[in-house]
């Protein structure tokens, strides 16, 4: 699905309304589930540190406050292996002690909510997936299959009558 361009200008600039992906015959929403699940992994207070800190970015997504660019001190960029997939990064967060390999600095999560900003629909900011991974190369598989699959959420929610 083509994009507003630049990628992320919405979220960077121009500011719009959140609707959130849902998908199947009960019209789920994805985030929603996908937070759920992230929230069963964390502590009561990184959950809810997790919850403000995205609540806020959404917020200034809406304003157009964020900041577009590669690398730790921005907001957004744009998924390269699936171009209508953006990424708003979130602060990496400690990893549950019970899946830690050791006590090495990878033992955080890179929390990342994937959203879109549909060019057939202006003023839209479609929230897509959350997803955690630990830094660097580890997990890189599971984020671009990740990305890959909030793409396909993506496609087959704009086939929906309430797009």
């Amino acid at each position: 699905m083509l994009i507003a361009q630049p990628p992320g200008v919405r979220a960077t600039r121009d500011g719009g309304q959140w609707v959130f992906c849902r998908g199947g015959d009960t019209g789920t929403n994805h985030v929603l589930h996908d937070f759920e699940a992230l929230a069963g992994r964390l502590g009561v207070h990184v959950r809810e540190m997790v919850r403000q800190e995205l609540y806020s970015k959404m917020q200034r997504a809406q304003r157009g406050e964020l900041a577009y660019g590669s690398g730790r001190e921005f907001d957004v960029e744009q998924m390269a292996c699936a171009q209508d997939v953006l990424e708003l990064r979130l602060a990496d967060r400690p990893a549950p002690e019970e899946t830690r390999e050791d006590e090495e600095d990878d033992d955080f999560l890179h929390i990342r909510f994937f959203f879109s900003e549909p060019l057939v629909r202006p003023g839209m900011l479609c929230g897509l997936m959350l997803i955690w991974k630990r830094p660097g190369t580890i997990d890189l598989e599971h984020q671009t299959a990740s990305a890959q699959r909030a793409s396909l959420r993506l496609n087959e929610f704009s086939r929906r009558d309430d797009f």
